[in-house]
C-alpha cells in the first residue's frame, strides 16, 4: 500500500509485514475518518488500515472463504469485493463475483457452501447488523455483487450486479427498492460530495453520471477503452 501527499509525492508505504500477503486487493476505500479499508478477494478479509499504516481491524480469517453466518458465531468471508460506507458510519461490504466456486454447495466444508452472492451490513463499530443475498433471478435478485455503494440523501444500498449490466436497490434493513438496467457492465459505484452518482463501466472505458431515479445517463468521462487521456 501506497500514501501519497497532494504533490504526488510518496510518503509511505505499508508492507506484507502488517497486512500480511495479500493476494487480490480488489476494492479499497477511505472512512471519514481517513482510515483505509482493503478488501481482498482470495484471501478473504477486509483490513482496515490507519492514516499512519497501522492494521487497526480484520475482519474474516486470512486465507479461509466461507460464509458470514452470525447464528454459529461464524465470520467468515467469502470474495469481499468493495466496500462502502453511510454518513452515520454504517459500512457495507460487498461479495461474490457471482453464485460461483469457490463458494460450493456440494461442497464437503460445512463452513463454505451458501453459494450466493451477497451484501453484508455492519455498524461503525463493525458489529454485524444483517446481509442481502443475491441468488441471481427475480426482482431485487443480484447474481453479482461486483460494486456497492450508499446514498447519502437517503441511505439506500445500490449494489452493481455486473454481468446483468443492472444496479439494484436495497434499503438498509435489506428491503427491496428497484431495479435500474443499464446498458453497461456495472463494475463500481461511488456518490460524490453533492451526492450524485457514479458508475464505472467495464469494457467501455467510462465512467458515467447516472440519474437515481431512472438510471438516465445524465454525462460520460472517456471515450472508449485505451491508453489515452
Amino acid at each position: 500500500l501506497f500514501k501519497f501527499g497532494p504533490d504526488r509525492k510518496l510518503l509511505f508505504t505499508v508492507g506484507d509485514d502488517v497486512t500480511g500477503h495479500l493476494q487480490k486487493g480488489h476494492g479499497m476505500r477511505v472512512d471519514a475518518d481517513d482510515n483505509v479499508w482493503i478488501c481482498d478477494s482470495t484471501t478473504s478479509v477486509v483490513e482496515k488500515i490507519s492514516p499512519d499504516g497501522k492494521l487497526l481491524l480484520t475482519l474474516g480469517t486470512f486465507g479461509h472463504a466461507g460464509d458470514w453466518n452470525e447464528a454459529r458465531g461464524q465470520h467468515l468471508l467469502w470474495q469481499p469485493v468493495d466496500i462502502a460506507f453511510a454518513p452515520n458510519g454504517d459500512f457495507y461490504i460487498a461479495e461474490g463475483h457471482a453464485n460461483e466456486s469457490p463458494n460450493d454447495v456440494d461442497g464437503s466444508d460445512p463452513t463454505n457452501n451458501v453459494g450466493a452472492a451477497r451484501v453484508l451490513h455492519f455498524d461503525k463499530n463493525a458489529h454485524f447488523i444483517n446481509q442481502i443475498y443475491g441468488d441471481s433471478v427475480g426482482q431485487g435478485r443480484f447474481g453479482m455483487a461486483h460494486g456497492v455503494g450508499v446514498d447519502p440523501k437517503t441511505g439506500y444500498v445500490w449494489i452493481g450486479d455486473r454481468e446483468e449490466y443492472r444496479l439494484v436497490v436495497h434499503k438498509p434493513d435489506g428491503e427491496f427498492v428497484k431495479t435500474l438496467q443499464m446498458r453497461n457492465l456495472t463494475c463500481a459505484i461511488a456518490f460524490d460530495a453533492q451526492g450524485a452518482m457514479w458508475v464505472a463501466t467495464g469494457q467501455d472505458g467510462q465512467v458515467v453520471k447516472v440519474d437515481t431515479d431512472d438510471g438516465h445517463v445524465i454525462a460520460a468521462i472517456g471515450n472508449g477503452p485505451g491508453t489515452g487521456d
